[in-house]
């Protein structure tokens, strides 16, 4: 819900149900009340003085306080701000989410570090949240005007996939700085994508399978996942006739919410810089690019490597053997896999991960595989418990704790 439709239930005296805690633990409700009243992101005075000072300027860019302050005599509280086309001479304005802090500053939220953006919560100024990828050398590398080129190569590939999928307007959008910011390091390029609600996968499994009894991932949300997962890896396979790969499936790349109100599950998958379009022929030959962990072997050639479907598939395999390893142990022993089980989430895991990729089969059939086996695990537990399966849904099930 965005703070708009917030503030629209204030002013009807309507009581606010909505906690942004729930949808990542950095966002806290603090940062959008003032004693008892939403705070605006940009006051009225402040949104009209920069539509008034930038409207000469053409196109989508990021403003430098000061170039903003410097070069347009606009007064600016935020170190910079995007101001990105919506439609032809329409434009809407994105500025870094800030908290408070205890000492009462203002922070920007940093959600995340990858190997080439870090990435920043940002809201527009009709309340939607958004994120900011940024380019980011890491300040040891040997060869930062190499190393920006290729990250421009992931954010020119990204951009306009994000516009295709509905989440982002597809801007490669540069930083614009004043005259006497010239001798700081290169300004950054950035592109903006539709802020999706929860945590890594990889973080979440990660404290679940260290902490069984703090932060339990219950079966019924680890197959919701995987199913979850296997829909939006189908809808990017089925785009545009021939279809799509990611080329780098893995846990980090895996956003999960679990609601805590409904139990309903997200799953989004992000960061698209290597994603491809298949020929027809269903195949790319193309130089190594991706994780090496998630890796399948026909990609890990010397040689020129083999893009598919398949190799999506064995990506998803090796995240599929993190999302079930702790169910396989079970937080009882009427939980842990029987023979039978054991013996179908085997054959999943080989042959999602088998080493010829005519053997991994369509994201839809290792669906269906999930869905049978997921029925077979809950109607055992069922009626050894003498409880339906029903009962086993999210409302029994240990969810995420709260922070």
């Amino acid at each position: 819900m965005s703070t708009v439709r917030i503030k629209e239930k204030l002013e009807t005296e309507e009581k606010v149900d909505v906690d942004y805690s729930d949808l990542h633990p950095k966002i806290k409700m603090k940062d959008f009340y003032q004693n008892g009243h939403l705070k605006l992101l940009l006051p009225p005075e402040k949104l009209k003085a920069l539509e008034e000072g930038l409207k000469h300027e053409k196109g989508t860019f990021c403003y430098s306080k000061g170039y903003l302050q410097e070069e347009l005599k606009i007064e600016s509280a935020d170190r910079w701000i995007i101001r990105q086309e919506v439609a032809p001479n329409q434009y809407e304005f994105i500025i870094p989410y800030k908290q408070l802090n205890d000492e009462g500053q203002t922070k920007t939220v940093l959600l995340g570090t990858g190997a080439s953006a870090k990435v920043k919560l940002m809201q527009s100024t009709t309340g939607k949240l958004h994120i900011a990828k940024v380019e980011h050398i890491k300040p040891d590398d040997k060869n930062p005007e190499k190393r920006s080129l290729e990250i421009n190569y992931f954010f020119i590939n990204e951009a306009p996939f994000l516009k295709k999928l509905g989440r982002s307007q597809g801007h490669l959008i540069p930083k614009k700085r004043a005259r006497s910011e010239k001798n700081k390091p290169i300004a950054r390029l950035r592109i903006t994508d539709q802020f999706a609600p929860g945590e890594e996968l990889f973080k979440i499994l990660k404290e679940s399978n260290e902490e069984p009894y703090s932060r339990v991932l219950s079966p019924y949300y680890r197959f919701e996942i995987f199913l979850k997962l296997c829909d939006r890896v189908e809808e990017l396979h089925k785009m545009d006739g021939t279809g799509w790969i990611h080329r780098d499936i893995k846990p980090a790349n895996i956003i999960c919410f679990i609601d805590p109100k409904t139990g309903a599950v997200t799953v989004t998958l992000v960061d698209f810089g290597f994603v491809k379009k298949l020929p027809p022929s269903g195949v790319i030959q193309d130089v190594y690019q991706g994780t090496v962990n998630y890796a399948a072997p026909e990609v890990r050639r010397k040689r020129a490597s083999s893009y598919s479907m398949a190799s999506d598939i064995f990506a998803m395999g090796l995240t599929a053997q993190f999302l079930f390893r702790f169910l396989g142990n079970g937080i009882s022993n009427v939980e842990k896999w029987s023979n039978n089980e054991a013996g179908q989430v085997l054959y999943l895991l080989d042959n999602m991960k088998h080493k010829k990729p005519k053997r991994r089969e369509s994201v839809g059939f290792w669906k269906n595989k999930a869905l049978e086996l997921r029925e077979t695990y809950f109607n055992r537990i069922g009626l050894q418990r003498k409880i339906s399966q029903k009962e086993l849904s999210p409302k029994e099930q240990p969810t995420l704790k709260k922070r």
